[in-house]
């Protein structure tokens, strides 16, 4: 027991001995290498102490003159050296140019090597600024990562650069894309590591690996809705359709798409129809650009439900659907889908089974709108909200609009509207019976999720009426102000023309009284006097009304949704005028619409064939189509 006992003795004090022995030695080292810096020696810059680096252990300059004896004012971390400088100035953000070149070797370096990125400009290097607070290590634990321990572990165990490159990290150098600079600055002259070349003639822009998109021709087929479908009597006097004349090609591709075409007569040089404006604008596109932008196919919405409904009894059709660069068409999610006399023809159990595989369809080619878009849009709150809030940040009059509780009062003055609403259907004014303005009505009209809301009722909607604005790429293409008849028909006037509100205010305070609707309509839409900067500064009043609140509109939806707002590539928006206690009255948005059920007014154009606009959509959409099908950001 003494024998063993003393061996155990024997070699517990040899281990001691060992790790003092070791300890001993690297302080030397330490010592040698870091400590004793003669004063001829160039001032060295210890890369793991000068700033975080991602992934790194060392984060900050060392705050000791012992530790870095000759730093001077050019040192990034010069300034942190005073320990009594508040913790948020000790240190500061590194510039590019400090990252890259103080980087360790690895697949991070040589992405930035291969990025090729230009010097910091002086503007750049001037907006350098400190670090936040919550990158601020206490100066024990800056000091202690400080120190060496001579075989590449810090004090706490993680790896740390050397500030001297060994031959091993000297070839892996050499055989990486990085290479030294020929003209160093006073700064990095002083740094063991090598520094990326920069060519100046690359723009800083350039490193990101965006990929061309696609010029080829798109493949896109169009459904038509057929809740727009009618009869050859109805089309005649119908404001969704328009009498044009297409080329015989163009009306073989849609002579089967029974309700959305009637032919009237042929001539030598084509057919003209009878079309809704939608079938129209689709083949507007399929003549873009010499026919070179599009091929457009057409499907009737019968022989698309089917194919959705059940994939495999006809797998080609599937794929078919599925090869298509996009579909326009489909179920219009903003309308009233979900009804038993709905158009569609697909009851509750066959609309689930439609939805299900129309999302499946959705990840193998492009739909437009976007389906969720459409849905979102088709609730309507989120809109009203996003338009709410615009206003009020804007200072602008929007009616105030709630979303109605089950059971909640109902306010005799409000508007009622339904989610999904359609063509003023469930749409409930307060002159109507009040038998239609109770919860036993309200609750017999939604299906599922849909809700009701209450706004409030502005008169001029009715007595004045709404301008229809089309907005195609942020630009407005078409306005048509419109207004119901006393027979409960709409009425619509292409508009040009526009008063200033100021002109409108005073207009209303020197009308007879009382005031005649039709006669303050007629004074205010297009007005045919005042001289031209006058008749400027209210189109551009307008223009700039509508504008402003399209392009916040696309932003919200885009930030809250992640995409693209689809109302960046079309969309109409309803503009009603308020009359204020005081000062001239306001524009505001009554309502947004975005799909392919839109109605485009233009029976109120007879003599214009509305090219131009259909062209514009044609250009928007192709940008569209390109950008979605292209990963990269652009």
């Amino acid at each position: 027991m003494v024998e063993r006992g003393r061996t155990l003795c024997t070699d517990a004090s040899v281990a001691i001995f060992h790790t003092v022995f070791t300890i001993t030695n690297r302080l030397l080292k330490i010592d040698r290498n870091r400590i004793m810096v003669k004063s001829t020696q160039k001032p060295r810059v210890h890369r793991p102490m000068l700033w975080r680096m991602e992934g790194g252990s060392g984060v900050r300059h060392a705050k000791s003159e012992r530790i870095h004896p000759n730093c001077t004012p050019e040192c990034p971390g010069h300034f942190g050296l005073n320990v009594n400088a508040p913790r948020n100035k000790r240190t500061r953000q590194p510039t590019r140019d400090e990252i890259i070149s103080g980087l360790q070797m690895g697949p991070a370096s040589d992405e930035l090597a291969r990025c090729n990125l230009l010097p910091m400009t002086q503007e750049e290097i001037g907006n350098a600024g400190s670090t936040s607070l919550d990158m601020v290590m206490d100066e024990d634990e800056s000091m202690n990562m400080d120190v060496d321990n001579g075989d590449g572990q810090s004090s706490h165990g993680f790896q740390q650069a050397s500030a001297e490159a060994g031959p091993s990290m000297l070839s892996n150098r050499l055989s990486s894309p990085m290479t030294r600079s020929t003209g160093p600055s006073p700064r990095q002259s002083r740094l063991t590591t090598p520094i990326i070349s920069r060519s100046a003639s690359v723009n800083r822009d350039d490193w990101y690996p965006i990929e061309e998109s696609e010029t080829r021709s798109f493949n896109i087929l169009y459904v038509p809705d057929p809740s727009r479908a009618v009869s050859r009597r109805e089309a005649e006097s119908d404001l969704a359709w328009a009498t044009r004349e297409i080329t015989f090609r163009q009306f073989d591709a849609i002579k089967d798409l029974t309700g959305f075409v009637y032919k009237q007569r042929e001539n030598k040089t084509g057919v003209k129809v009878r079309v809704t404006e939608w079938l129209w604008f689709i083949l507007q596109m399929d003549d873009y650009d010499k026919g070179e932008a599009f091929k457009i196919d057409f499907m009737p919405w019968d022989t698309f439900r089917d194919i959705v409904l059940n994939p495999k009894a006809d797998p080609t059709a599937w794929n078919g659907l599925a090869s298509k660069d996009g579909i326009i068409g489909g179920i219009d999610y903003s309308i009233d889908y979900r009804s038993d006399q709905n158009a569609y023809g697909l009851d509750k159990g066959r609309l689930a089974r439609y939805e299900v595989n129309i999302k499946a369809l959705a990840f193998l080619t492009q739909l437009w709108p976007p389906i969720e878009q459409i849905r979102s849009a088709g609730k309507k709150w989120p809109t009203t909200c996003h338009l709410q809030m615009i206003a009020q940040l804007k200072g602008n009059y929007s009616p105030f609009t709630s979303q109605l509780e089950d059971g909640a009062d109902i306010q005799e003055d409000t508007v009622l509207k339904r989610s999904n609403s359609d063509c003023g259907k469930h749409i409930i004014l307060p002159s109507v019976a009040s038998k239609y303005r109770t919860w036993n009505h309200l609750r017999s009209c939604i299906n599922d999720d849909e809700i009701w809301m209450a706004q409030e009722y502005v008169e001029t909607l009715g007595t004045i009426g709404e301008w229809r604005a089309f907005v195609i790429g942020g630009r407005i293409m078409s306005v048509v102000h419109t207004h119901k008849r006393s027979d409960g028909m709409w009425t619509g006037v292409q508009t040009e023309s526009f008063l200033k509100t100021e002109e409108i205010k005073e207009l209303i305070e020197h009308a007879p009284k009382p005031i005649n609707a039709a006669e303050l309509r007629k004074n205010i839409v297009n007005p045919q006097s005042g001289t031209i900067l006058v008749r400027d500064d209210g189109k551009s009043q307008f223009r700039n009304f509508v504008l402003d609140t399209w392009r916040d509109l696309v932003l919200r939806e885009t930030r809250l949704g992640g995409a693209k707002s689809s109302l960046a590539v079309f969309c109409r928006m309803d503009i009603g005028l308020k009359f204020l206690p005081e000062g001239p009255p306001q524009y505001f948005v009554n309502e947004v619409e975005r799909s392919p059920t839109t109605s485009l007014w233009f029976s109120c154009n007879p003599s214009n064939t509305m090219g131009t606009m259909a062209d514009t959509f044609a250009m928007v959409f192709r940008q569209w189509i390109k950008d979605i099908r292209n990963p990269y950001v652009l």
